[in-house]
């Protein structure tokens, strides 16, 4: 399981942005897009520096920009009732508008929307993402409240959240829902969704109801699940003992492209690279992104307008100068896998 500092459980407090003072931004236990009414996240090619916990916006210039999502909590007695998330420079699409976030202790920590999850986002609407056929049908590793997914199902056929927690799927049942019916009075495409319960690692146990390989467990796979044409999973290799089982999953579920995007700084996801390299028809494909977050709840209105030429700009609005600092969103590795069937089939 995740694991989750104090900090990131505190309510969320708006403060007037380092932009705004004039001063640079200082990270403290109550600083960060947790606190931040509307945040900004963009995501760049390349690393930065893996432990650095702010930038200069003119190291982020250095890179070229992916993308850009914004965030916008509601906020009610000091508790995150819904998340709403908009993307700058698609005006045509309704925000993505999360709702009714379950506790902590009904859904773990999958009830965040980890950075992972944006640089994710971000990556798979770049030019830097492999070409899918027209359509797609995508299912994703470890949901949680599956913005990823949501996303996606904005241009794809079909669309699968998995995880191992019931309520989470039923949160994601519930906000699909109502993803689905803006969608629709809006006359636009949106995919067919799916839930499924599907879980590796340590919490799995060896026993009749599960398959073990590879140095780790999962339980079996339904054969509705195999062979998607895109599988995705955001932070879902934390845990070491655990890349075994996710592995064999990602092997077993025969998908044309899977991408896993996770932090750099967690050794696990370098062995899931080395694990899926040593199977049998399977090409592993590794690259960088750095994701930057800006306080934008005093500049929400203007940042969402900008169209995609000038968006890669908004952290030089937001700020005075390009001396000043942004907060990073850490440097994330993407392993992009390619599972090759008919070479394993001669």
């Amino acid at each position: 399981m995740r694991t989750i500092g104090l900090l990131l459980m505190s309510p969320p407090v708006v403060r007037q942005s380092a932009a705004m003072t004039g001063e640079p931004l200082r990270l403290t236990a109550g600083d960060g897009p947790w606190a931040w009414r509307t945040a900004r996240y963009d995501c760049l090619d390349g690393a930065i520096d893996t432990l650095s916990t702010t930038f200069t916006v003119r190291q982020c210039q250095s890179r070229r920009h992916l993308g850009s999502i914004l965030r916008t909590m509601d906020v009610n007695d000091s508790l995150a009732q819904g998340i709403t998330f908009r993307f700058p420079g698609d005006a045509s699409q309704p925000p993505l508008a999360i709702k009714e976030l379950n506790p902590f202790e009904k859904g773990g920590v999958g009830t965040q929307v980890w950075d992972s999850a944006m640089a994710l986002i971000t990556f798979l609407k770049s030019d830097l993402a492999p070409k899918l056929p027209a359509n797609p049908r995508v299912l994703e590793l470890g949901a949680g409240v599956g913005v990823p997914s949501f996303e996606l199902a904005r241009r794809a056929a079909s669309v699968t959240l998995t995880d191992a927690s019931a309520p989470l799927l039923e949160l994601c049942r519930s906000n699909g829902e109502a993803i689905r019916l803006n969608h629709d009075e809006a006359g636009l495409q949106f995919a067919r969704l799916d839930v499924a319960q599907l879980s590796w690692g340590v919490d799995v146990v060896e026993g009749e109801d599960t398959e073990c390989a590879s140095g780790g467990c999962h339980r079996p796979i339904a054969p509705s699940l195999v062979g998607h044409d895109l599988v995705i999973g955001s932070d879902i290799c934390y845990d070491e003992s655990a890349v075994g089982g996710l592995a064999s999953v990602i092997y077993q579920l025969q998908a044309a492209v899977t991408i896993v995007i996770g932090p750099v700084t967690r050794p696990s996801i370098k062995a899931l690279a080395s694990t899926l390299k040593e199977m049998r028809g399977v090409q592993v494909e590794s690259r960088e992104v750095t994701l930057v977050c800006t306080d934008a709840t005093d500049h929400e209105e203007a940042s969402a307008g900008l169209d995609g030429a000038t968006a890669g700009g908004a952290l030089l609005e937001l700020h005075a100068d390009d001396r000043q600092h942004v907060r990073s969103g850490g440097v994330h590795q993407v392993l992009i896998i390619r599972r090759q069937v008919e070479a394993e089939a001669e």
